[in-house]
């Protein structure tokens, strides 16, 4: 589902203070009759209105842009559709739209999420309205940080996109070093920041990189523990019980994997903090459900862009070689999805051609990395490869074997890692890794990048390769196999 108008665009913007001012003295972009572009400047304004910044925008009522606001932020319910496509039309007691505003019954203002405040001070010169900026967001004491690395010149230019603004997002493919790039930030800004992620493994990963470049101990808020410390992760579960407290002690927040963050857990987490500063980091600011346009309403506007080709042509990333296995599975699909699945996990044949491609790659001294979305699935390729040096990672493996695992991974113990796709999708580092699986029927082409991701990371004398078991004699499954080619396409 996407906005009714668009109004973010992606690219670096100043912020001056007060906010708003430079965005008002800017040239109005308009198209003429002949469909040409033309600038005019600003007209002179005429009303004012007050927009109060804090863990959210709240502003006074303003009837001529009310339907813009309202436009922009009233969205499709993906969950009121998928009941209608399933014929549940009067069953579901999801309602047709999301609505992102509401009225604050005491003083009768609008309140908006933060990220909108860009499109809002666009509007307000789109209707000739002075807006008056009172920013209640918070910084706190500076701390010096010392940051320990040495960035590349991509990473630099994005370090300085997200400096000139206070709040947004970065988009940066796996292997571009999103984390490196925020603990430069973090140095820079001087502020005390929690930094949100969603699982155990992004709490360590975050943990051990915060000491490697910050030469510092991380506090952690999660996994058992509350340890405040001037760089803090904390898992969003976590985070959320505590929010009567944790707020005024942040002057920034991070937040690692942010296409999380239109999830109703983790968008009322953000907004419980009024820090001056937001971040958000992602590979790919898109979500199944379709409401990734979210995104920007609650963290700002992209920031920075890494370019992709950059990091190939200077071997930040591998491009990966895509090996396309064409499977014979097939099944009469009467609307019982999951009795294919079954089907499809339990097929000898194909099973057997995934073993016999997985044993050709490990005698050639390559690191596999198996995937697939069924815990089942993942226990029988692995029984059946039957060698030593095999590992199976999934939701329930205890944080200190999962810890073992990416250890014995990276030292090259572990040559066939068997791991849940959901689990790999999101913050697993580890270059040894050279050859990737897709033993399921992917289809999101957000979980599908990320994945192929961790065999990109570039090492002395690897060669990226992605095995695709493509069921094309299946209908449903051939449209699933189609749609990844066209990831693999723009890799």
């Amino acid at each position: 589902m996407s906005y009714k108008r668009s109004v973010f665009q992606a690219g670096p913007v100043k912020e001056t203070a007060p906010v708003g001012v430079e965005v008002l003295q800017e040239e109005v972009n308009y198209k003429t009759s002949e469909g040409k572009t033309q600038t005019q400047p600003a007209k002179k304004t005429e009303k004012t209105m007050s927009i109060y910044l804090s863990n959210t925008c709240e502003f006074e009522m303003q009837e001529e842009l009310m339907g813009s606001v309202f436009s922009d932020l009233t969205l499709d319910n993906p969950e009121y559709q998928k009941a209608l496509k399933y014929g549940k039309y009067g069953k579901t007691k999801h309602s047709p739209h999301i609505s992102l505003f509401k009225k604050n019954v005491e003083n009768g203002r609008v309140i908006v999420p933060r990220g909108y405040i860009k499109p809002l001070l666009k509007l307000c010169t789109q209707y000739n309205i002075q807006p008056n900026i009172i920013d209640q967001r918070k910084t706190l004491k500076e701390i010096d940080f010392t940051f320990n690395g040495k960035l590349r010149d991509y990473q630099d230019e994005a370090v300085q996109d997200i400096l000139s603004d206070s709040q947004g997002v970065l988009v940066s493919p796996p292997g571009a070093g999103k984390t490196v790039i925020a603990l430069a930030v973090i140095a820079e800004r001087k502020q005390p920041t929690l930094i949100l992620v969603h699982t155990k493994e992004l709490l360590n990963q975050w943990e051990r990189r915060i000491k490697h470049f910050l030469g510092i101990e991380s506090g952690i808020i999660g996994a058992g523990k509350m340890n405040i410390q001037p760089v803090t992760v904390g898992t969003v579960q976590t985070v959320n019980k505590h929010l009567s407290s944790l707020p005024e002690k942040f002057g920034q927040v991070v937040v690692d994997e942010c296409h999380k963050t239109p999830a109703s857990t983790f968008s009322h987490c953000v907004q419980a903090f009024d820090c001056r500063y937001l971040l958000g980091l992602t590979a790919t600011p898109f979500r199944n459900d379709g409401l990734g346009e979210l995104i920007p309403v609650h963290l700002g506007r992209t920031l920075h862009k890494t370019d992709k080709e950059k990091l190939k042509e200077n071997g930040s990333i591998l491009k990966p070689e895509i090996i396309r296995r064409k499977t014979s599975f097939s099944f009469d699909f009467r609307d019982n999805y999951q009795d294919m699945m079954r089907a499809l996990i339990d097929n000898e044949e194909r099973n057997s051609l995934i073993i016999q491609d997985l044993r050709e790659s490990l005698g050639q001294g390559e690191t596999a990395l198996v995937v697939s979305n069924r815990i089942d699935h993942l226990k029988n390729l692995r029984s059946l490869l039957n060698m030593e040096g095999t590992e199976l990672l999934i939701g329930k493996t205890p944080t200190r074997k999962r810890e073992k695992i990416v250890r014995d991974l990276e030292e090259g113990r572990v040559k066939a890692l068997f791991a849940t796709l959901s689990l790999l999708s999101e913050g697993f580092d580890c270059d040894g890794l050279s050859s990737l699986f897709i033993t399921c029927p992917v289809k999101f082409d957000g979980n599908l990048e990320q994945v192929v991701g961790r065999v990109v990371r570039p090492k002395e004398g690897k060669q990226a390769k992605v095995y695709d078991y493509m069921d094309l004699e299946q209908s449903i499954l051939q449209g699933h196999a189609y749609q990844r080619v066209a990831v693999y396409n723009k890799l």
